[in-house]
């Protein structure tokens, strides 16, 4: 984003993700080190944010709150120092002025909060609420409160814990005091509803930086597993390792970025920048859930393993690549690719490299699916075109295709996929070259284009591979009816049938913008 910026470019510009960047070493987060912002970049459009990792002193272990026999409440419980848990059944979350994010919570009725001491230690201890009259009755519980609005700026909850350090004496009346508006940084307030005739973790706040400040915890998804799998060395589980390690979009970076609201931890900050900035992609490549925000956790176990890997494969596709039935050998790839794929934007030919090893890899598994992928060019260094072979063993005999494909003779269904600069965040382009279906039948039109959601822009998933595409576009093939008219071609061969095949396929999704504005609105 080097030199000047005009007024008129200035407006253009789409608005920036904030990017909150936390340094996790060996399970213990720590503020990152502050970055130079710079001064010619326009305010509205967005700046970085450094932000403190915070971590409260007790934690309640996953698994949540459980609720014993004779209505004795137990939570394990990780204390990094010495503090109280205070428990409320059922209670009051009160918000005493606007804008406010640490409540003020009472127990219903004159009765106080129950309290334990928790001592600092090692490992999780079991914290159970036993006297007789601390028992809670899950019936009585959820009639006297079911989670929801009790007026006045008030939320009635069957069940809250407040776990906050201090001194183990004395208790916390959450209904007053200093303590009650300006807790301790590090105290947890967790909220329970009851669900399945059990407690359930609904909702958990956490105070920090004084003046009553709060914010909700949420669990990032794929994290631990990222790091765990970085530490996995066995040649037999090398592969899955890398897939659980590696950004799910580009293949070849280390996950460093989790997508907000949907909490996935899946992509390198790159990719998911490029998500974020894509207002036609802007999709979490998981759960397709719109993104509204970054967060960028650089963590030293996470990382690839080996030094130069992702620069050694960008630079040309494994040399130990085999050989794939249909198209040409991927023998030999390596040494010249680079050159001919010169015109493919780095993260592109990076994620075809990876893709290109794990075709190699995983050749026959995907025979049993009756999918087979090679590249189009007989020197097997274009890493543009692909053969998609769509094997007739592999569709059902009982399906309509599978009888059409049948009554043919027909071994294979013969596809092109032809992969754009903007891939892996926008979707390939494929389209049919034999047997010639009647326009319309199994979802194939004119020229071979598809009509099928995940070949549009709203409808692909960045994290879906060429391999998963061929199973998704066998499977929905399968699942249509119509004719072949031949074994023929459905169009040219080269960039003109390639061509017609997309200008169908682009008045295809135009066709259904009404369906794809609806699905925008979900």
């Amino acid at each position: 984003m080097g030199g000047v910026l005009s007024a008129q470019d200035d407006n253009n510009m789409p608005a920036l993700p904030q990017q909150h960047i936390v340094n996790v070493f060996d399970g213990q987060a720590s503020l990152a080190a502050p970055a130079a912002a710079g001064s010619h970049a326009p305010t509205h459009v967005g700046s970085t944010k450094q932000t403190v990792a915070v971590r409260p002193t007790l934690t309640v272990q996953h698994g949540g709150v459980k609720l014993e026999s004779a209505g004795v409440v137990a939570l394990h419980v990780m204390a990094n120092a010495d503090g109280i848990v205070e428990l409320l059944a059922p209670a009051y979350e009160h918000y005493p002025a606007e804008g406010e994010t640490w409540p003020i919570v009472k127990a219903f009725g004159s009765a106080g909060p129950q309290s334990r001491t928790v001592a600092k230690g090692a490992s999780a201890q079991l914290v159970r609420f036993d006297k007789p009259s601390e028992a809670v009755n899950l019936r009585n519980l959820e009639s006297s409160c079911r989670a929801g609005s009790t007026g006045q700026g008030s939320v009635a909850w069957p069940l809250i814990l407040v776990l906050r350090p201090g001194p183990l004496t004395g208790a916390m009346d959450a209904t007053a005091g200093a303590l009650a508006n300006t807790p301790p940084d590090g105290t947890l307030m967790v909220f329970c509803t009851v669900h399945n005739n059990a407690l359930k973790v609904e909702r958990q706040l956490i105070a920090w930086g004084g003046n009553g400040a709060a914010f909700e915890m949420k669990e990032m998804f794929g994290i631990q597993d990222a790091q765990a799998q970085s530490l996995g060395s066995q040649e037999g589980t090398q592969q899955a390792a890398e897939s659980q390690r590696n950004c799910v979009v580009c293949l070849t970076e280390p996950r460093n970025t989790a997508l907000l609201p949907c909490s996935h931890f899946c992509v390198c900050y790159d990719c998911g920048l490029s998500i974020r900035l894509s207002p036609a992609r802007n999709r979490c490549p998981l759960c397709r859930a719109e993104v509204k925000d970054l967060v960028r956790i650089e963590g030293v176990t996470v990382a690839p393993a080996s030094p130069d890997a992702a620069e050694t494969e960008a630079a040309s596709p494994s040399a130990e690549a085999g050989g794939a039935a249909g198209g040409a050998s991927l023998a030999g790839a390596a040494s010249s690719s680079a050159s001919s794929s010169a015109g493919l934007p780095p993260k592109c030919l990076q994620r075809l490299t990876r893709e290109l090893k794990q075709i190699q890899e995983q050749h026959d598994q995907n025979l049993e699916h009756g999918i087979e992928l090679s590249l189009c060019d007989e020197e097997g260094t274009d890493l543009r075109a692909w053969n998609l072979c769509i094997h007739s063993s592999g569709v059902d005999r009982d399906s309509a295709l599978g009888k059409e494909l049948l009554r043919w003779e027909i071994k294979a269904i013969v596809l092109e996929v032809w992969i754009p600069d903007g891939f892996p965040s926008a979707p390939p382009r494929l389209r049919v070259r034999r047997p010639c279906f009647e326009p319309g039948s199994f979802f194939a039109h004119h020229f071979g284009a598809l009509c099928l959601e995940i070949l549009t822009a709203q409808g692909w998933a960045p994290a879906t591979s060429l391999l998963q595409l061929g199973i998704q576009v066998k499977n929905s093939m399968t699942q249509g009816q119509g004719t072949i008219q031949g074994i023929g071609s459905m169009g040219e061969s080269g960039s003109g049938g390639r061509q017609a095949a997309f200008t169908v396929a682009q008045q295809i999704e135009a066709a259904h913008e009404k369906d794809w504005d609806a699905f925008r609105t979900q």
